[in-house]
């Protein structure tokens, strides 16, 4: 045997061949492990994906006209009941007009029964004067909401110096006499309603007399439509029926709209429940009261239990950028069976944020 001994390798040799060899390996494998840790903790796909909604509400206009004046901006926050905007009605003299036209073709079928029925017909007359009148009543406060408009337009250019004094005044005449003009038109109103109350117990009225229920109907009618005129006589004022914030203005001050056309929409600024839907699959895995787990998206990442609220019976399209969240194999889900959770508080979720479901509590988002 050779008496040769092997040569001693430098512990720096065998730490240079360690960090070049073997670190590497152990490097790569613990990488590998942290990554599939962070995949499965973070970044694996959730049972389903959910979206919060909020009570939304549009503000309609039930008159048509033209808006003065707009009370709100986009994003401002609005409690119930206070007003958003006000709308001048227009229309109102030629639905005056037409009433009138009608009020006299109901006069004309009065005239033939005059004789045989005279106490019923003055009832019917002085019920048709009164009517008149409060035609006349109403077109004269829309003459006076007018003036009074015209009457701060030329308040605001005499102080400029634009108009005269002498022009000043006339409309200051114009506006004092319409003011006196309705206010004795409100008393013969008045007056003529008290005598109408005391013609109403005669036993003429009384009989069951076609014509007369035929009229009876015709005026009641005409009194209805005025009662309507008559509200719509001054601007009306838009109100908000939740509270939230304005999210949508549609129009714009001056535009003139028509009834039935929105005007903004208010959403609340705290959502109501969670809606998400169901994919084929997962049709029959849930049940209404059943415990899901939510968690949000982002980098300061929440997680919440939570109940279901209701399930759909039918299947729908999908809604709220859902279906660009939902998939199955690559394939966008055009229909899916909505489902209704309720909203943890602690999760304090803004209304149309996007959240992920998980079906079991005990899986780990």
């Amino acid at each position: 045997m050779s008496s040769r001994q092997p040569i001693p390798v430098p512990p720096r040799l065998k730490w240079r061949e360690f960090r070049y060899r073997v670190l590497p390996l152990l490097t790569l494998g613990a990488t590998s492990i942290a990554v599939v840790s962070l995949w499965f903790a973070q970044i694996k796909k959730p049972s389903l994906v959910g979206r919060a909604i909020a009570h939304k509400a549009n503000v309609i206009t039930p008159v048509s006209g033209k808006i003065s004046s707009l009370h709100v901006e986009p994003f401002q926050p609005v409690s119930q009941g206070d007003v958003v905007a006000v709308v001048e009605p227009i229309g109102i003299r030629n639905r005056l007009s037409s009433l009138r036209l009608e009020i006299d073709l109901i006069r004309g079928r009065i005239e033939p029964v005059a004789e045989r029925k005279r106490n019923a017909v003055s009832y019917y007359r002085l019920r048709l004067e009164w009517l008149q009148q409060r035609v006349a009543l109403a077109a004269s406060k829309v003459n006076l909401q007018r003036a009074q408009n015209e009457l701060a337009r030329d308040g605001n250019l005499f102080k400029a110096q634009v108009l005269s004094a002498d022009q000043f005044d006339q409309t200051q005449k114009s506006v004092a006499a319409l003011v006196a003009e309705v206010e004795e038109a409100s008393s013969l109103v008045q007056e003529l309603g008290e005598a109408l109350a005391g013609l109403e117990s005669l036993d003429a009225l009384t009989n069951a007399d076609p014509l007369n229920e035929e009229l009876r109907t015709a005026m009641t009618a005409q009194e209805d439509q005025l009662r309507e005129i008559e509200s719509l006589s001054g601007p009306y004022a838009l109100v908000a029926p939740i509270s939230g914030k304005v999210t949508q203005i549609d129009r714009v001050m001056g535009e003139t709209i028509l009834d039935g056309d929105r005007v903004l929409s208010i959403t609340a600024e705290e959502p109501t429940q969670l809606i998400t839907y169901l994919r084929s699959p997962d049709a029959d895995s849930l049940q209404t009261g059943q415990t899901v787990r939510v968690q949000t998206r982002g980098n300061d990442r929440r997680i919440a239990n939570t109940e279901i609220k209701g399930i759909s019976p039918q299947w729908e399209s999908l809604s709220g950028g859902l279906n660009a969240a939902l998939t199955q194999n690559g394939i966008d889900v055009d229909l899916g069976l909505p489902v209704l959770l309720t909203v943890p508080s602690e999760l304090q979720l803004r209304p149309g944020e996007l959240v992920d479901i998980f079906l079991s509590t005990t899986e780990q988002p």
